[in-house]
């Protein structure tokens, strides 16, 4: 093959040759299908040749050139596609698939940690034109996110109450995060040295965790109670974005880019057991070449993967949905928050 990505190129030779036996190599002609939306699919691709687009409908997302790649949300994540991807041109790739993935995984190949890693700058990128997007689109009309005005605090507390931090009770992390789809099948030995990089918070009704507009520098994984993302429009209104429940997580964008504002606000409609990594420890455990740091990576690649899908299909409906500021709203919510489940609005009483 004349072009190896760079994942690759830097491999050991042993470890290069492990990897290549693995992963397929395929050569795609202009405007094949290689993903398609809706379909199940596992498999990750690498373009060495060529170039590929990534669409929803008629929408087109984004795209991916040579030495990026492509399909980590279905390799990491839910099987069923929530794009589709198109060849742009003749293409050459390489393409791995789940089973591949658990091989090298199992072998301890450093191209594991190197995929993983590929994959979290590559969701944060596209997390970030998401945002941008939104951010464009919301200049049109009367969505603002920014910094909420002090009456915005007011309006909370008078739907959920003044908040406060209380002392925390004895939590096994290690089972929390078990009970996490975002941790699903890593062994507990494992989730017990993950669960050391996490802190235990008790939050009484109304508590902020995010404020929409400030810069943040922890997340947090429910454990008990539900959390209401919501964010600041005008007219008096605060819009519910979704609600998350146990073992769903949310704040993680702001530890893989240090000056990213909050999107939302997320906060206690009740009494909230929750897990916080700060950004030290986020980046102490990333960083790690073991088991402990592929399913922190892992899980930040679910997390981030889920949010990018409920943005992206928010994005699409712009065309179709009146009004737009409810699109808008629920897509600049959803690159906060893991686990958006719940959409609708609340108001202050008489509005």
């Amino acid at each position: 093959m004349d072009f190896l990505p760079p994942l690759l190129e830097d491999l050991a030779p042993e470890h290069r040759d492990e990897a290549l036996e693995v992963f397929e190599r395929l050569i795609a002609l202009d405007g094949m299908v290689l993903i398609e939306e809706a379909e199940p699919d596992t498999s990750l691709v690498l373009v060495c040749q060529g170039k590929l687009e990534i669409r929803t409908g008629d929408v087109v997302l984004g795209s991916a050139e040579v030495g990026e790649m492509v399909g980590e949300m279905g390799l990491f994540g839910g099987e069923i596609r929530s794009a589709s991807v198109v060849a742009v041109g003749d293409t050459t790739l390489l393409a791995l698939g789940r089973r591949g993935y658990e091989r090298l995984r199992g072998s301890g190949n450093p191209v594991v940690a190197s995929i993983e890693h590929a994959s979290l700058m590559e969701l944060t990128e596209r997390l970030r034109t998401t945002s941008d997007r939104v951010a464009g689109l919301a200049e049109g009309t009367s969505v603002e996110h920014l910094t909420p005005a002090p009456g915005f605090f007011a309006r909370i507390a008078t739907m959920f109450g003044a908040g406060g931090i209380g002392a925390p009770p004895q939590v096994d992390a290690a089972v929390a995060l078990a009970r996490s789809s975002l941790f699903s099948e890593v062994p507990l030995p494992v989730l017990s040295k993950v669960a050391s990089s996490f802190e235990t918070v008790a939050a009484q009704e109304g508590h902020f965790f995010c404020t929409e507009g400030s810069v943040g520098d922890e997340m947090f994984l429910v454990v008990t109670g539900h959390v209401d993302v919501v964010v600041n429009t005008e007219g008096e209104r605060v819009e519910l974005v979704g609600t998350l429940e146990p073992g769903e997580a949310f704040g993680m964008c702001s530890l893989l880019e240090s000056d990213r504002q909050r999107m939302a606000s997320c906060v206690a409609t009740g009494p909230v057991v929750a897990l916080s990594m700060s950004r030290s420890a986020w980046a102490e455990v990333v960083n790690r070449p073991d088991a402990v740091g592929s399913a922190v990576r892992v899980a930040a690649i679910r997390a981030l993967s889920g949010q990018l899908s409920y943005a992206n299909a928010q994005l699409a409906l712009l065309d179709a949905t009146s009004p737009a500021e409810q699109v808008l709203v629920r897509a600049s919510g959803a690159l906060e928050a893991h686990g958006v489940g719940v959409t609708g609005e609340h108001r202050l009483p008489g509005r």
